[in-house]
Formats: C-alpha cells, sequence, structure tokens
C-alpha cells in the first residue's frame, strides 16, 4: 500500500453554544493517505502585497491551497482568501492549508447505513435505543430537522438515546502514518429535554485508546441547530490504523434525541509567509500656486515620521516667500513618499500718490495710481480708472490689483477756504471784541502790522488781515463801529443805605449812551417801592419816608440807547440791601 505524506492545517469548533464568542483552534497535521497524494514536501506559499501606499493594499498569496487563513484578521476585508485587501500598516502572516482526502469512508452518510458500526438498533421504529440513516426523522417524526449539509440524498444519523451508555458510531482500521497528527469531528444536532454526552475515542493499534474529555451536547431552543464536536489533535505515536469510536454517556432515553452527520478523519499541510506593509498618506503639497510679494507660504507635508525638504529643512512645515520649486520627501516606517510644488511670487504693483497736499480755492490735482497694464483699479470714490482728479477736501485711498496681489495708498487732500472775519462789528454792545483769522500754522499781517492770529480792537474802523499757509494767500476786511461798552448798563447787586453812610449809599443803574431809561423796584410781595426815569437818580433805600428793612429787592430796568436803534431792552434782577 503506497503513503504519501501530506500536511494540512485544520481550523476547529468544537461544541460552542449559540451566541458564545467562537474560539479556533489551528491545528497542523501530517497525513499518511492510502491514496495517492504527492505532496511531500508541502507547498511554498508566498505572500505579498505593496510595502509602500498611500491607500489599501491588495494581499496576495500563493494560489492552489486549499483554504487561507491571514492574521491579524480585523484590518482585512476577507481573512480566508488568498487576496484579501489590507486597510492599515502592519505585518500579515497567512497560513496556507492543502487539505488531504478523507479518511472516513461514509462520512455524510449518503451510501446508508454502512461503512460503520453502531451499538443500537437499526430500525425506524423511533424507540429508545434504535437509530435509522435517512432524509427525514426515524422516516416520518421531527420533519424540521434535516441534514447538515445539504446534498441530493439529505442522508444523516438519527439517534433515539437509550439505557445503558452506547456506543453510538464507530469505524475501524483507518490507516495512519506513526508520529503524525490527525483531527476527528462531526457535527450533532440539538437535542430536546435530555442532552447526550460525548464520549469519544481514537484507539491505535499499538498504543490502544486515547483518552479524550466528554462533551456535553447543547440544548434545543426551538430551533434546530447543527454543533460540531470531536478531537481536535491526535498524534498517531507508533500506530499505523486506527478505530474511531463515539459513545453517548447520556442513559436517560427520554427526550435524548439527536442527529449525527459529516464524520471526518484526515490531516493537512500547510505553510505559512508574512508580508510587511505601510500605509501612510503621501505628502499633498496642493496645485502649483502663486504668492503675492512681502508674503508668506506655508507649505504642510502631513503626518509622517520623518521630513526632507529640498531646502534642507527637516520639518512638518516650512515657509517660503521666493519663486522656485519645492519637494519633500516624507518618511514613514521604511516607506518613503514625495511630493513636489512650484510657487511663483508675484509683484506688487507699484505707485505712488505723493504726500498730504494743500490746495488753493478753485485749484484740482490728478491723482495717479498708474502701475503694470494688467493692473485693476478701485478708488475710494467707486472710480476704476488709473486717475482721479480731487477737487474737495477729503482722504482719497486707491487699491490696485495685479491677480491675486494688491497694494493700496492713501493721500489727503485740502482745499484751502475763503477767509472769513464775521461780520461788521458793532462795538457799543460789547465790552471786548476781537477778530479771527482762523487757519492754525499760517503767518498772518492785520492792518496794523501785528501777526498773531487774532485781534483786539477797542476803536470804531476799517480792519482787514492777510493769511498765508505756505501755498494760499488770502484776506478778508471787517468794519468796526461805536465804541466799546456804549449802550450798555452795568447794575450793583448790593448797597448799603442809612442816614450816617455816605459810602454806597444808594442804588444807582450806569451806562453811556442811554437815550431812555425807566427803573422800578419791589419788595418781595410785588409792591412797588421806587421809580424813575433818570439814569443818574438812584434809590436811597426809602420808602414813604422809612429805611426799608435788610432784604433782597427786585429791579426791573427798561432802557434804548444810541446803538439799539430805539428797540427797549429789559433787565431784571436783585439788589441786597444791607444795614
Amino acid at each position: 500500500m503506497q503513503r504519501t505524506l501530506f500536511y494540512y492545517i485544520y481550523l476547529l469548533n468544537f461544541n460552542l453554544r449559540s451566541g458564545e464568542h467562537v474560539k479556533y483552534l489551528f491545528l497542523i497535521f501530517f497525513f499518511a493517505s492510502s491514496t495517492a497524494f504527492a505532496q511531500s514536501p508541502c507547498p511554498t506559499v508566498q505572500a505579498t502585497g505593496a510595502p509602500c501606499s498611500s491607500g489599501p493594499v491588495q494581499l496576495n498569496a500563493t494560489p492552489g491551497f486549499t483554504t487561507y487563513l491571514w492574521s491579524p484578521a480585523a484590518s482585512l476585508s476577507n481573512a480566508t482568501i488568498a487576496n484579501p485587501v489590507a486597510f492599515t500598516s502592519g505585518t500579515y502572516t497567512v497560513i496556507a492549508t492543502i487539505l488531504g482526502p478523507e479518511l472516513v469512508i461514509n462520512w455524510d452518510f449518503s451510501a446508508g447505513n454502512t461503512g460503520f458500526t453502531s451499538g443500537q438498533t437499526y430500525t425506524t421504529n423511533y424507540s429508545p435505543g434504535n437509530y435509522y440513516v435517512g432524509a427525514t426523522w426515524f422516516g416520518s417524526f421531527f420533519p424540521g430537522l434535516t441534514d447538515h449539509t445539504a446534498t441530493a440524498d439529505n442522508m444523516f444519523m438519527h439517534v433515539d438515546g437509550g439505557s445503558p451508555a452506547t456506543m453510538l458510531w464507530e469505524e475501524t482500521n483507518l490507516p495512519v502514518l506513526p508520529n503524525t497528527n490527525y483531527t476527528f469531528s462531526f457535527w450533532a444536532s440539538r437535542s430536546d429535554q435530555v442532552q447526550p454526552t460525548f464520549d469519544n475515542y481514537i484507539i491505535g493499534n499499538v498504543t490502544g485508546a486515547a483518552s479524550f474529555p466528554a462533551q456535553p451536547g447543547i440544548p434545543y431552543t426551538g430551533t434546530w441547530m447543527w454543533d460540531q464536536y470531536g478531537v481536535p489533535i491526535w498524534n498517531s505515536g507508533s500506530n499505523t490504523s486506527v478505530t474511531l469510536r463515539v459513545i453517548n454517556l447520556q442513559t436517560n432515553g427520554f427526550g435524548n434525541d439527536f442527529g449525527l452527520d459529516d464524520f471526518s478523519f484526515r490531516a493537512f499541510c500547510s505553510d505559512t509567509d508574512s508580508v510587511q506593509i505601510t500605509i501612510a498618506p503621501p505628502p499633498a503639497l496642493g496645485p502649483d500656486t502663486s504668492v503675492c510679494q512681502n508674503t508668506t507660504l506655508s507649505l504642510n507635508a502631513g503626518n509622517a515620521a520623518a521630513y526632507l525638504w529640498n531646502t534642507g529643512d527637516t520639518t512638518q512645515n516650512i515657509s517660503v516667500n521666493t519663486t522656485g520649486q519645492y519637494y519633500v520627501t516624507t518618511t514613514t516606517g521604511n516607506c518613503n513618499f514625495s511630493d513636489t510644488i512650484n510657487v511663483t511670487v508675484v509683484s506688487l504693483p507699484v505707485f505712488d500718490l505723493g504726500n498730504d497736499t494743500i490746495l488753493c480755492v478753485n485749484e484740482t490735482i490728478e491723482l495717479d495710481a498708474t502701475s503694470a497694464s494688467q493692473s485693476s483699479y478701485l478708488w475710494s470714490n467707486g472710480n476704476n480708472s488709473p486717475t482721479i482728479l480731487a477737487n474737495a477736501t477729503g482722504t482719497y485711498s486707491v487699491v490696485v490689483t495685479i491677480g491675486n496681489c494688491a497694494t493700496t495708498d492713501s493721500v489727503h487732500v485740502t482745499i484751502t477756504q475763503p477767509l472769513d472775519l464775521g461780520a461788521d462789528v458793532a462795538l457799543c454792545t460789547t465790552p471786548h471784541a476781537e477778530l479771527d483769522a482762523g487757519n492754525p500754522g499760517s503767518t498772518y499781517l492785520w492792518n496794523d502790522n501785528s501777526t498773531s492770529q487774532t485781534l483786539e480792537i477797542s476803536a470804531s474802523g476799517i480792519y482787514w488781515v492777510t493769511v498765508n499757509n505756505s501755498v494760499c494767500t488770502i484776506s478778508d476786511t471787517v468794519i468796526a463801529s461805536g465804541s466799546l461798552g456804549e449802550g450798555m448798563i452795568f447794575v450793583p447787586n448790593t448797597f448799603t443805605p442809612g442816614e450816617n453812610n455816605t459810602l454806597n449809599d444808594k442804588f444807582n443803574a450806569y451806562g453811556d449812551g442811554i437815550t431812555y431809561f425807566h427803573m422800578r423796584i419791589f419788595d418781595r410781595w410785588g409792591q412797588l417801592l421806587f421809580e424813575t426815569t433818570d439814569i443818574n437818580q438812584g434809590w436811597d433805600g426809602f420808602y414813604k419816608g422809612r429805611l426799608v428793612q435788610q432784604d433782597s429787592y427786585v429791579y426791573v430796568i427798561n432802557y434804548e440807547s444810541q446803538c439799539t436803534a430805539l428797540q427797549t431792552k429789559k433787565v431784571v434782577g436783585h439788589v441786597n440791601v444791607v444795614r
């Protein structure tokens, strides 16, 4: 009998309840087959993938293996195919397996009740201690329970457990190679009220039975489900053949009902390889661009472990302000990425509106912002031409733009206003008169040759001034008439009457050029105490021959003067009598 060496990796999940986290055991087996399965040595798998990438990387494993298992699986599109996509940097390992042929003869019961033996009775009679192989439960019962792996015949083994513990299934004389690993597994449906307990044996022709922990069945919860049981790994040692046996340790026959299907005993060969990839965003300096003169552009190379610019800088960001090509190489892991950008510095528009200026009356000035031919203009008055005429006092500004670059300038224009000393002056109605030529900072020349900004006047006459602000000369004339203080009434507020007092003993009003005068004095109750039309006649403080008491009294004076042009003026006030 020819035997071929064959390695196999097998992924098993034994006896796991619904909802539990799945735990996998990866087993490597060396298989000896009576068939011509030439896989010695086991094929080599090679894992490849772009070592440096800016996005997801397609991993590839050598084709031709039965199964593939990549790890870590969390960042892969599918960990069980030959060519998954990796989304993060890291080292990815693949275990590629070639599966050896199945050694169990009637592994899926498609041949019916053959190729194995059982300690239970084969019959369609649904009763404890019996079993049946078919597509439906004992030919008629439990229509919801069907074959574990759907095939054309849908055959599986039906078991109605009984007492005492019985051997459910056994196959003998399966050939194995010494010192080789094998795996044994089968599927059982969930039972109803009582669950079986599976006691699994692998009995070598040399070493005898190997002992394994018993595996309790999983309770039925309303849906017929299949779970996998068995021996994950068994080494043949010195054995050259084995017997496989499954015993049900559950002796309660009531509800101890379940199905068995898909027995397997096989070996495998596998190979493993790893590939390291780095996924990192490359630097993105952006499209070629331009910056304005006297400004800087910040270039950002993004996140990386190290940086090297053609300027010699080793930072993530650099600032540039000159025309040229800039490129950066970034390093992440063992990978280098690069990017390039061309930067053009655009010269700013050059022009000058000049210094602030002063113009004379009716003068204008042209403000010129002319720059390069491709410039555009926007003045503060909304004008879009290179030049404008300024003819009013104010600040004029302009923004000149070339592309996205702009320069601004402004100038203040002052239009000298005509000099105005005001209206002609009547001196007789004021005790003080002053003329002001304004225009601070200028030079002045008055008709009396004085040179200050203001001039005190006290007599009638013609007054003129000439003002020079270093640009323009302006002048004005004013006529003053009358005399200072003429036509004004002056009234004291206190006097001390009495027969023995000769100082300040009368209350008099004083004034020059008074042409009409009428004065009345009242006490606090409105009683008229004194009245006169002679400005020189004062009140002596007596009323009806008696000196009034110390108090405050009201005077009312109506008068006209040479300056008032027959217009009567009225003065009302208080005078205090002190005794």
